[in-house]
This record gives structure tokens, sequence and C-alpha cells, in this order.
């Protein structure tokens, strides 16, 4: 039964990639202001809040984050948010860390890496359900593209390179190759209490 949930669960045919969608629990004790997308069931944070987040108006509240920035290289040095950590080129603490994914829109790369690191962050965690390393994960609502028509100036350098630029067709079909190649496997879903990891 807990099988048939996960096939048939909304994100999995949004994505199209197999993977469980978060819970209907993940808008709960969320330090970020966000808001919830019924499809894949992440939490959508905006440009103004990544950058508070960035000025460190939310230091009081965690320990650090990560901005994950899923485009491919030339994307990525075609500019990016400061401080970014890019997936092509990541503590336990009494405070939380903030992840939040990016790509150029934020609709296809970011929600299957994130549901990806969550369910892998579930699996290595059963054992002290529903505690997970990182349960503060979001998308950014817009991806680089909104974040930088807001925030040019906080971007390094200041540019914009898209992910069909001519100039990297050769880049752009390698990559492609690459992610069609890699393989999200879904992770079997436990109850609470059952195959805890060794």
């Amino acid at each position: 039964m807990v099988q048939r949930d996960v096939q048939e669960s909304p994100s999995a045919k949004f994505m199209n990639a197999r993977l469980p969608g978060f819970g209907d629990n993940e808008t709960l004790g969320k330090i970020l202001p966000r808001h919830h997308v019924r499809e894949d069931g992440l939490m959508r944070i905006n440009p103004q809040t990544l950058d508070a987040l960035l000025d460190g108006a939310y230091d009081t509240q965690i320990a650090n984050y990560h901005v994950v920035d899923c485009r491919f290289d030339y994307e990525y040095n075609g500019g990016h948010v400061p401080g970014v950590i890019n997936i092509n080129t990541t503590r336990r603490s009494a405070k939380k860390t903030v992840l939040v994914f990016h790509c150029k829109y934020s609709t296809k790369r970011p929600p299957t890496f994130a549901k990806h690191l969550r369910a892998k962050d579930r699996a290595m965690n059963n054992h002290v359900y529903p505690k997970i390393h990182y349960p503060e994960v979001y998308v950014l609502e817009g991806g680089y593209c909104e974040y930088y028509r807001h925030c040019v100036p906080c971007c390094q350098p200041q540019g914009y390179v898209t992910m069909d630029n001519p100039n990297h067709a050769l880049s752009h079909k390698e990559d492609l190759d690459q992610v069609r190649k890699a393989k999200f496997r879904r992770t079997k879903c436990y109850t609470y209490g059952e195959g805890a990891v060794k």
C-alpha cells in the first residue's frame, strides 16, 4: 500500500521522476516566509526572501544556509546568486541549516534535486522519524531569472547566460546527456520503526 501511494503522488506525475512528494506537514515550523505549491509539495520563497536570507535577516534562527544552483556550469559562470554552491563543480547543530535550490526558472531541476535529497534524508533517518538532517528545504520561486530581475547588483558577475545560449551549445548537449543518464531512484518508504539504517 505504501508503494502505491508513492507511485500515485501528484509530484510523481508532475515530475515524472518517480520521487515521492513532500508531506503535508512540510509547512509546519518553517523559518522563512514561503508558500506551498500543491503539485510537488515544496515550499517556494521569493527573491526578496532570498535577499533577506543572504543579508543575515534570519541569522539568529539558523546555523547556516546553502543556496544550491542547479544550472549548468556555463549558466552559473554567466551570473549567479552570491555564495551559491553549483552542483556541477554539502552538520548538525542546535540551529537549523537552510537549503535553497534553484535553476533558471526553478520548475524541473530544483524540485527534482530537493525531492531526491529529502528521500535520501528520510531513508537515512527513518530510525528517528520524523527527524531529518535538513528540514528547511526551499525552492527559489522563479529561479535565477526572477532573482536576476530583482537583484542585479547582487549577482556575481552581473550577468545572465541562458541555458540555450548558442555560444555554449556543445556544453549544453553534454550536460543534458549527463542529466538524462543520471537516474534518481525511488527510495523505499518505511513505516516508523521498520528497516532502521545501520
